[in-house]
């Protein structure tokens, strides 16, 4: 499924560069008649160039353009401007006409471009830099990188995220150096082209062994797949982990306005959604089973005030019905966004949630005891049951 998405992705690529090209040479070839080459080539490029990135963001990807993928995405047009006015100007002077000077250029930048791109992965002495790329929910490609980041670290690698390159930019990671829409862009098709090697760790059974050779043997490489694992090595630098993926200011001051700084505070995740299909449907629990669960959490705490904030991607979960059937707690629900709950999960004392790396990644950034609601029945929920991160994130379902 990855391949043929990828295929078709650099077969939009290639249909999305062949249009530019055509709209570029058109705009330049109406107004050299009226200005000065060097003009009508840079503002048939500029508007090209705009296009490219419309087209690149909804066409080629299907992602939103932002302010952000923008600079990413121009500063990789950056170099190639200037490759193109170079030559431009160098076939007008050995007296090309000025109709046929742009097929020269084009004859040469873009196979140069390929070069150029080669040489750097092949041959250039800079420090070793591993692409972590895979495509899922936030919260998995933030465990995967986590794991990839690792591996690299304790090898002495850089590691980019491709994917937190242009989607879910809601972290200090995203402002950090090579991570940008431009890098992502160049990373992935130079690995389409086979000039970047990829260790795809895609399948649970693939042979870790031979892959981390193959990463140790590439100074460059792209690292795939949802199954791959480092988990020793997760844990030693997990301080640095949870610090690359700090929430912006933007998402986790509103939270705090809101969060009462009394009492015990729980975080329920109620999952929906998707989940009606996840496995089977199995963990997609109704209301009566959460509420169970924090009537059960509540008596466990009697005497103590008990705050339940909560999560969910269900917009018909109503408040108003928790509260009147869990009398002995204070329900909480904020209707924040993804990065804003994930977050409001994070400053929480217990969580309680089917399994979903979304609660276990909240629950990673303070160690929170978290109870996984493997099955409806909350009486089988005990103190004892909850866990911290360590234990659950070797129990991935």
């Amino acid at each position: 499924m990855q391949k043929k998405e990828t295929i078709g992705e650099f077969l939009r690529f290639g249909i999305t560069g062949v249009i530019s090209t055509a709209v570029h040479y058109a705009i330049y070839w109406v107004l050299q008649h009226w200005v000065n080459v060097n003009v009508a080539y840079t503002v048939g490029y500029v508007l090209s160039f705009l296009m490219n990135y419309w087209m690149t963001a909804h066409f080629t990807f299907k992602e939103r353009t932002s302010g952000k993928n923008a600079v990413g995405f121009g500063g990789a047009h950056l170099v190639n401007y200037c490759l193109h006015i170079v030559l431009l100007n160098f076939f007008l002077w050995l007296g090309l006409s000025r109709e046929l000077a742009p097929l020269g250029v084009y004859a040469i930048a873009i196979p140069t471009n390929f070069v150029l791109v080669r040489y750097v992965f092949k041959h250039v002495s800079v420090t070793p830099v591993m692409f972590a790329r895979d495509k899922s929910q936030m919260c998995n490609n933030l465990l995967q990188y986590a794991h990839v980041y690792a591996w690299g670290r304790e090898h002495g690698r850089k590691v980019v995220s491709m994917r937190f390159s242009y989607k879910y930019r809601y972290f200090h990671i995203c402002h950090t150096s090579l991570t940008g829409f431009g890098w992502y862009l160049l990373a992935k098709y130079a690995a389409a082209l086979r000039l970047l090697p990829t260790a795809s760790f895609k399948d649970s059974d693939c042979d870790r062994e031979a892959l981390e050779r193959k990463m140790l043997a590439h100074p460059h490489i792209v690292v795939s797949g949802w199954h791959v694992r480092y988990y020793d090595l997760f844990l030693k630098y997990r301080q640095e982990i949870c610090e690359l993926f700090t929430l912006d200011p933007q998402f986790t001051a509103p939270v705090k306005a809101k969060m009462n700084d009394t009492g015990i505070r729980l975080g329920v995740h109620i999952r929906r959604g998707d989940y009606v299909h996840w496995q089977g449907g199995r963990y997609c629990f109704d209301d009566d089973v959460y509420i169970r669960h924090i009537n059960r959490f509540a008596a466990m705490h009697e005497g103590e005030e008990v705050h339940v904030y909560l999560s969910t991607n269900d917009p018909s979960v109503d408040a108003g019905h928790y509260q009147q059937h869990c009398p002995a707690a204070v329900i909480h629900h904020l209707q924040g966004s993804a990065p804003e709950d994930l977050f409001m999960l994070s400053e929480c004392h217990y969580l309680i949630g089917p399994p979903s790396t979304f609660s276990l990644v909240a629950a990673m950034y303070k160690d929170l005891p978290l109870y996984r609601m493997d099955s409806p029945e909350a009486e089988r929920m005990t103190a004892a049951d909850f866990h911290l991160f360590d234990y659950w994130f070797r129990r991935i379902l």
